[in-house]
């Protein structure tokens, strides 16, 4: 419980440090400033060794969180630097997945939580003129960082794998290790974005962006069997390296000085 306040108390500090920086900027600098909260999920594409193909291929989506500082540095680029809160998955499972059988769920019935970790993009963003009304449609790419946060660096499972119909079905039974591979690493990211303009001070943004992880980080690794012959133990393993596919939203305002005759909503 300790240690879990202690990154709480961390991950505001951070969140805190980049909003004091935000409102320390000097005035004739602020109209080329925005502040954004974003929210999405990530769908890690992790590598699997399982030769049996019992494990189930999709991850549980992460939800990913935070703020990010974004600077207009003219009329077809912005750069932008953010931290978000996220995790790496520390739980994986397995179905009866031979001919005839169905698996109930899309990911299993394990999700445990995961391994938090910090992410901190740094984006450029590229304006390319095509619009539709008050929707225009930008690129960005860049750099994220990840770091974990919590002291946890390893996990033991031991449980069922998901039910199948039609029943009866033979059982599962999985043993696994997770284990933190490295605590930090970097990842390219490469996506679009659908900007809405609500005002001269806000727009809303939906991005698809896609990462490609640099460094083994998260290791899960043990066996399972099927209840209907317990003597054949099958091994596999999945190795997370912060590869995935993204889908965020962001409300962003735009820092300035008060724009004249403007709306109170503007």
């Amino acid at each position: 419980m300790t240690v879990k306040w202690n990154n709480i108390i961390r991950l505001k500090y951070y969140l805190l440090c980049i909003l004091i920086t935000c409102i320390s900027l000097p005035v004739s600098a602020q109209g080329k400033f925005s502040l954004s909260i974003d929210a999405g999920v990530r769908n890690e594409k992790a590598r699997f060794d399982d030769p049996k193909g019992y494990i189930y291929r999709d991850l549980y989506p992460r939800g990913t969180v935070g703020i990010a500082l974004g600077y207009f540095y003219s009329k077809r680029w912005e750069f932008e630097l953010g931290i978000y809160r996220t995790t790496f998955s520390s739980s994986a499972n397995a179905f009866y997945n031979e001919p005839g059988f169905t698996s109930f769920s899309r990911y299993g019935k394990s999700n445990t939580g995961g391994f938090e970790t910090l992410q901190v993009p740094m984006r450029a963003i590229f304006k390319t003129g095509i619009a539709v009304k008050k929707i225009e449609l930008n690129l960005f790419g860049g750099l994220i960082l990840y770091q974990q946060i919590n002291n946890r660096t390893v996990g033991r499972s031991r449980g069922s794998g998901t039910d199948v119909f039609p029943q009866p079905a033979p059982g599962l039974a999985l043993e696994y290790d997770s284990e933190v591979l490295a605590k930090s690493s970097l990842a390219f990211e490469l996506g679009t974005e659908l900007r809405y303009k609500i005002s001269e001070r806000f727009h809303l943004a939906y991005r698809f962006s896609g990462n490609l992880g640099t460094r083994n980080m998260i290791l899960m690794e043990g066996n399972y069997y099927a209840s209907n012959s317990p003597q054949e133990i099958h091994d596999f393993e999945v190795l997370q390296r912060g590869t995935s596919l993204n889908h965020f939203m962001s409300i962003r305002y735009r820092l300035g000085k008060k724009i004249e005759k403007e709306k109170w909503w503007e």
